[in-house]
């Protein structure tokens, strides 16, 4: 088999060369119906086929409710952010900007630009995601003083969860991973922020009024700013399953 080795290559001395290699093929493999029975399901790790069932409708059940918690979360702070108005420091925004605008040029290196931002020239840019570093600047400066204002803390054992959560990822590693975040306040904090976070988008919710409604699947799943979503929302696109997502409309004080 003939290939030619990319110009990019690693070793200088082969990069845009022809290489012969001599492949020997020991096993042909094609596609073959599964058949989903009791065999099966005790091969995926559930117990017969009705486990199975229920292993697979709780995870997309389960997914299903984090997307609409996802969705839910981002309504409550649009909102929030409609509300909040007032000057962010100079210092934080130029740092938040500054940190953007780094993935942003990342992004740009690896053709990853978003489509909406691609053909903007820079200065469009800067002045795009300038409004974007202030508005997350605005939204952590109002939650922080929302949790700090009701009393709202991240306990060890708000911690101890997060941590065992993290080294579940990593099977055989779990002590060493548990080790690092217990010796590094960095990444400790790098953890506790995200459940303050989240405490506090929980205690705005309590206050707020909620309420539900069933949409499609396609809906749920799709991207918010979307056009396809509104028309869903019409009734225009055709309709799937239905689950549930929610809608948070914060009471004024």
């Amino acid at each position: 088999m003939k290939v030619t080795f990319p110009d990019d290559y690693q070793a200088e001395h082969l990069k845009s060369k022809e290489a012969v290699f001599d492949v020997e093929i020991t096993e042909v493999r094609t596609p073959a119906a599964v058949e989903i029975n009791d065999e099966f399901a005790t091969s995926m790790g559930a117990e017969n086929l009705d486990a199975l069932k229920t292993m697979v409708r709780t995870q997309i059940s389960s997914e299903y409710t984090q997307v609409s918690r996802s969705r839910l979360k981002r309504d409550l702070l649009d909102q929030l952010s409609d509300r909040a108005d007032f000057d962010v420091p100079p210092g934080m925004l130029d740092d938040e900007f500054e940190s953007i605008w780094k993935q942003l040029d990342e992004a740009k290196e690896k053709d990853q630009l978003d489509e909406d931002d691609k053909g903007k020239s820079d200065d469009e840019l800067r002045e795009r995601y300038r409004e974007i570093a202030a508005r997350r600047i605005r939204l952590g400066l109002l939650l922080s003083e929302i949790g700090r204002a009701n009393n709202l803390t991240v306990s060890q054992d708000d911690l101890n969860r997060a941590m065992a959560e993290q080294s579940q990822r990593f099977p055989g590693q779990e002590a060493m991973v548990m080790q690092y975040y217990q010796e590094n306040p960095q990444a400790m904090q790098e953890l506790q922020a995200p459940i303050f976070e989240e405490k506090i988008i929980d205690y705005i919710l309590e206050l707020a009024k909620v309420t539900e409604r069933a949409v499609t699947t396609e809906e749920l799943l799709a991207d918010p700013d979307d056009d396809a979503a509104s028309a869903d929302k019409k009734g225009k696109t055709k309709k799937a399953g239905k689950t549930k997502a929610a809608k948070a409309k914060a009471k004024g004080k």
